[in-house]
């Protein structure tokens, strides 16, 4: 009788398990056809029952990356990160604060970005975690905190395995030197990555701004040199292209470290501007506020205190919205400059 009876319990607990699975599977099923109609917001809505009562599901990370994925607006998928943030299991947050500081940097919220991927690389271990510090560098760099950038920048360049990384992390450095106005040590590293990593995708972005800064400091046989490997290795690049064109000789060396992350910015329809600087020195600020002028930008200068110390920032804009500010980052791009979408 007994064995009959814990029998009968298993059974019971089988069905029962059985029917969970079903029904999980139906409304997974479910939001997917709606998806498929075109229905987003239906199939949001399912998904996000379908989380409230599935924290255990094996599936319940996919189905939460899923649903922030498949939500157009940048800005509402990155309120479905924060608030499900304290629902994911230990051994995926490095990877979901990454994601969400990859939305914060698309919607402009450079100091929480630079604050999610730095708890990503906390939370993370081997080459993956010192590609999130790379970015958390990144976005001291943007908000003008040289110092900080440079130390993290470092830290990758000596610990990443990552050949890919860590020369990222040594283009970046070169922009801080430069953006410091110490040219000569920013073109030793662009030089270091040029002879070091001769295949990486790089290069071109290392040459064109080798020859920017030749072009700055009058070495013109070397500027020459460098536009002609340019033009017999990348003659496809837009490097080449700006730097071929001939209307760039007068345009200053502007490190851009857009270069190491690029996102796709979907739509908005809020009023943005593009940041093209940020210097702890007024007359860099000054200079390349006058150079966008030049060609025809709406830029400005504007100054910052973060921790104790003031930087000044070059904007420009305001831009309707996302798209708007998208096709300005693209022109200032084929300028030669480089820029990111503010608030």
């Amino acid at each position: 009788m007994k064995k009959y009876e814990t029998g009968m319990v298993l059974v019971v607990f089988f069905i029962v398990f059985i029917s969970g699975s079903f029904a999980e599977s139906r409304d997974i099923e479910k939001a997917s056809d709606a998806e498929k109609k075109g229905n987003i917001t239906e199939a949001l809505n399912i998904y996000e029952e379908w989380l409230a009562g599935n924290q255990k599901s094996d599936n319940y990370y996919r189905i939460l990356l899923h649903m922030c994925n498949i939500e157009p607006d940048p800005e509402k998928s990155l309120k479905i990160m924060k608030k499900y943030e304290k629902t994911v299991s230990k051994e995926n947050t490095g990877d979901y604060y990454n994601r969400m500081a990859i939305l914060e940097e698309m919607t402009g919220e450079i100091e929480n970005a630079e604050k999610s991927y730095k708890k990503a690389w906390e939370l993370e271990s081997g080459n993956a975690a010192y590609s999130y510090l790379l970015s958390s560098a990144v976005m001291l760099f943007y908000m003008g905190n040289l110092r900080d950038a440079e130390k993290e920048a470092l830290t990758v360049s000596k610990k990443s395995n990552d050949n890919y990384t860590a020369a990222k992390s040594r283009f970046l450095i070169s922009s801080i030197y430069a953006a410091n106005g110490n040219m000569g040590k920013a073109a030793g590293e662009l030089e270091y990555l040029r002879k070091k990593y001769p295949d990486s995708n790089l290069i071109p972005s290392v040459l064109s701004k080798l020859i920017f800064l030749y072009r700055e400091q009058n070495k013109n046989e070397k500027s020459k040199s460098l536009l002609q490997e340019l033009k017999n290795k990348y003659p496809g690049s837009i490097q080449y292209k700006i730097l071929a064109s001939g209307n760039n000789g007068r345009i200053r060396y502007f490190p851009n470290p857009a270069f190491l992350l690029n996102g796709n910015i979907r739509k908005g329809s809020e009023m943005f501007n593009i940041q093209a600087g940020s210097f702890g020195i007024k007359e860099n600020a000054y200079y390349l506020v006058r150079d966008l002028k030049k060609i025809g930008f709406n830029a400005h200068m504007t100054e910052v205190n973060l921790k104790g110390k003031r930087y000044y920032r070059v904007i420009v804009g305001p831009v309707r919205n996302i798209a708007s500010a998208q096709k300005m980052i693209d022109r200032l791009t084929e300028k030669g400059f480089s820029g990111f979408m503010v608030k």
